[in-house]
C-alpha cells in the first residue's frame, strides 16, 4: 500500500510538473503567435509600399527609356547628314545680317 501510495505521489508530482510545462509552452506559443501576427502586418504594409514604389519607379524608368530612344534617334539622324539643331548654321547668320 505504501509503495502504491509513493508511486501515486510520484505520478501526481510528475503530472503537476507536466501541466506547468504545458502552461508555459502554451504561453510561449501564444507569444510567438502574437509576434507572427505583428510581423505579418508589417510585411503587408511593406508590400503595399513596395507595390506603390514599383509603379512610380516603372513610370520613371519608362520615361528614361523614352528619353534615351529619342536621343538615339536624334543623334542618329544627325550622323546621317542632318545637322544638330544646337549647332550654329550659316543660314542664321545671313538672316541676322539682313535684319540689321
Amino acid at each position: 500500500v505504501e509503495e502504491i501510495s509513493a508511486n501515486l505521489d510520484k505520478a501526481t508530482s510528475a503530472s503537476q510538473m507536466l501541466k506547468a510545462q504545458v502552461q508555459e509552452l502554451q504561453a510561449d506559443l501564444a507569444e510567438v503567435s502574437k509576434q507572427q501576427a505583428e510581423l505579418d502586418d508589417v510585411r503587408r504594409e511593406e508590400h503595399a509600399v513596395y507595390v506603390d514604389s514599383k509603379k512610380d519607379l516603372e513610370r520613371g524608368l519608362s520615361g528614361v527609356r523614352m528619353a534615351i530612344s529619342t536621343l538615339k534617334e536624334y543623334y542618329a539622324s544627325a550622323e546621317d547628314g542632318g545637322e544638330a539643331s544646337l549647332l550654329q548654321s550659316d543660314e542664321g547668320e545671313e538672316d541676322l545680317g539682313a535684319a540689321m
